[in-house]
């Protein structure tokens, strides 16, 4: 089963992955290509896949869930707990 997850708040995004430094550095760090990330930061594209967007949060080092939303409530719980026992 593929999810997909939708950005909370593009102005977050965009902001979290400056701080971090380039576009091409979190796609290579998150292994999706530079142009998915650019897509993202434009509002040209709302959604990604689960992993997707984990690998996102992990790499900019912000909680799950708090650039990415989705609406299945019974997999909030395991996903957000991932993300903290990675940490």
């Amino acid at each position: 089963m593929t999810v997909s997850v939708r950005v909370r708040s593009l102005p977050a995004l965009i902001e979290r992955t400056l701080a971090a430094g380039s576009q091409r550095q979190l796609a290579d760090k998150v292994g999706i290509s530079p142009t998915s990330i650019n897509l993202l930061m434009q509002g040209k594209r709302s959604t990604v896949r689960l992993d997707t967007a984990a690998g996102i949060e992990d790499a900019l080092g912000v909680p799950r869930g708090s650039l990415f939303v989705f609406t299945d409530l019974e997999l909030v719980g395991p996903y957000t707990r991932a993300g903290a026992d990675a940490a």
